[in-house]
């Protein structure tokens, strides 16, 4: 039979692969971005090749980066979900909620609060081995 604080690990480790999907889904954004710079990047290169920076350089950098950060946080949640279900890395799955708390916008501050007051009840610190 299991227990309220199972229980409530067992949810959030559903919440935390949810997220971490939508956070895959959401880096096909910057990914767009960084597509439509290099578009501009070719465009304005073949029409003034003399221009000294071109701006499509910003949009191909700064949308690579988004991209590349948003697969990171997913991969992280994903993982973090799997920490919920063996009941380990209690320091990982406090620092990811908190990183959500800073990177997820709405959805992120809501998992991210209800994950600090949630694994800091007693019943669910005993699951992974803290007193």
């Amino acid at each position: 039979m299991t227990t309220k604080a199972e229980n409530n690990l067992d949810l959030f480790r559903i919440f935390y692969l949810i997220w971490g999907i939508l956070q895959f889904a959401f880096s096909l954004i910057p990914l767009l971005y960084a597509t439509f710079g290099g578009a501009m990047f070719g465009i304005i290169g073949q029409t003034d090749p003399d221009i000294p920076v071109n701006p499509g350089i910003f949009f191909i950098v700064i949308g690579g980066g988004l991209f590349l950060l948003y697969i990171a946080l997913g991969v992280l949640n994903i993982y973090v979900s799997t920490c919920f279900t063996t009941r380990k890395n209690y320091s990982l799955i406090f620092g990811m909620a908190i990183v959500n708390c800073i990177t997820g916008g709405m959805i992120g501050i809501g998992l991210g609060v209800a994950t600090l007051i949630v694994i800091h009840q007693p019943d669910e610190k005993a699951l992974f081995g803290r007193a």
